[in-house]
């Protein structure tokens, strides 16, 4: 309110003035400059008088945070100022009715009628998901996915472990949302998104994965939640790109073996190495996990040596076959017995 009063005194100012800088105030009116005190103990002090800036003072904009300080009713009186009269039970069929509070954004836009837009679209979608969290908290909107996901990347600067539990709370809200949408890859569900998300969700799964691994060294949980998510991934995005496929399949086997599911590992590895018969990194990742140079928690050398071989017979050049060379020259292994 006294960013709005500032601005019509301005505006009042101008008009008295006929356009001019300066204008006489009495000593003890409010301070045209918008302190909030009187003129005496403000601008008095410049001789009397006061600069009027003649630009518009800068107006907050509106955030999350920010809305959240309102009350319920308080959002819904300031909507419709804009023109857009709606109450609480219109507005929870109108959020069921969606799964992106921009698709709200635009359909309340055609009810509204305000002379500056860029205003409204400023308190729109804050106030959508603030009444979202109050009204239906259980919805899902693909914006309070991103809050989410970025929250977690500002928490992976210092600690891992919340990053974990932000992006576990992430993914299984998208997991839920995508169940009941026909989207079969990550990369449709990008397309989608076009517009809505400035993050890539491809790109921050790959770096979930990546904190997973980094905190599952020391941390069960997180090789548990690794694997879920994993399982999760191929179920629901089984056409996705293939490099970000394979990954999943390196984290559900590598997950596995640290919780002692040998077994299940193996056959993990099997099923898609007979799936991908020409795939011959399986094979470097599958051995690495029984490679006693490589602090194996359960080493197997005859069976890393032989995984090895299997990497090398996929792929005569390149730098797998190197890798996988330089493996078995670590275990003792010379070319002329491959």
């Amino acid at each position: 309110m006294i960013l709005l009063y500032v601005e019509y005194v301005f505006i009042i100012l101008n008009k008295v003035c006929g356009g001019g800088s300066r204008v006489k105030v009495g000593r003890n009116d409010s301070c045209p400059c918008g302190s909030g005190r009187k003129f005496k103990k403000c601008c008095l002090l410049n001789n009397g008088n006061i600069e009027v800036n003649k630009e518009k003072p800068s107006i907050e904009k509106w955030s999350t945070t920010r809305v959240e300080k309102l009350e319920t009713e308080q959002i819904i009186e300031r909507l419709a100022s804009y023109n857009i009269p709606i109450n609480i039970e219109s507005t929870v069929t109108d959020i069921k009715n969606v799964s992106s509070a921009s698709d709200l954004v635009r359909k309340w836009l055609e009810k509204a009628s305000f002379d500056n837009e860029d205003r409204i679209v400023d308190f729109l979608l804050p106030a959508i998901k603030v009444l979202a969290k109050r009204l239906v908290p259980n919805h899902f909107f693909l914006e309070t996915l991103e809050d989410w996901l970025q929250i977690g990347y500002e928490l992976e600067r210092y600690d891992k472990s919340h990053t974990v539990m932000i992006w576990w709370k992430a993914w299984k809200a998208l997991d839920k949302w995508v169940a009941t949408t026909e989207i079969s890859s990550i990369q449709d569900l990008d397309n989608r998104n076009n517009g809505l998300m400035k993050l890539v969700l491809a790109n921050w799964i790959e770096d979930f994965d990546h904190v997973l691994y980094d905190e599952g060294l020391k941390d069960k949980l997180s090789v548990t939640i690794r694997k879920f998510v994993a399982e999760d991934f191929l179920v629901r995005f089984p056409n996705s790109d293939k490099t970000l496929l394979d990954r999943m399949i390196v984290a559900k086997g590598e997950s596995s073996f640290l919780l002692g599911e040998h077994n299940q590992t193996d056959q993990t590895f099997q099923d898609y190495a007979n799936e991908h018969p020409n795939n011959a990194w399986i094979y470097i990742h599958w051995g690495d996990l029984y490679n006693p140079e490589m602090n194996s928690i359960a080493r197997e050398k005859d069976k890393a040596i032989y995984l090895y071989k299997k990497a090398i017979k996929k792929t005569k050049v390149g730098s797998i076959f190197e890798l996988a060379e330089d493996r078995l020259k670590e275990l003792g292994v010379g070319m002329k017995s491959v």
